[in-house]
């Protein structure tokens, strides 16, 4: 396993597990960061959002991590997410 499959898996798995919490725990995770949701819509917003868009993320870097030529590609992801 190269340093980049390491680097993309761990930043892939990161993503993953705070997407999961912020879909599974919206008002707790978003209380972390000072986020309020005022009604089901903003707590809508905040799963859409956080918890949504960080699987996606994850997603992606895991597909980079699989393909060994999106390995340069997952890992200017990773550092610009960041």
């Amino acid at each position: 396993m190269t340093l980049a499959t390491i680097v993309l898996w761990f930043s892939a798995g990161s993503y993953a597990l705070f997407g999961v919490l912020f879909l599974a725990l919206p008002e707790r995770m978003a209380g972390s960061v000072e986020l309020v949701a005022k009604s089901g819509t903003g707590t809508t917003e905040i799963r859409a959002m956080y918890g949504g868009l960080e699987l996606g993320i994850a997603a992606f870097l895991g597909w980079c991590a699989l393909t060994p030529e999106l390995f340069g590609i997952g890992l200017v992801a990773s550092m610009l997410l960041l």
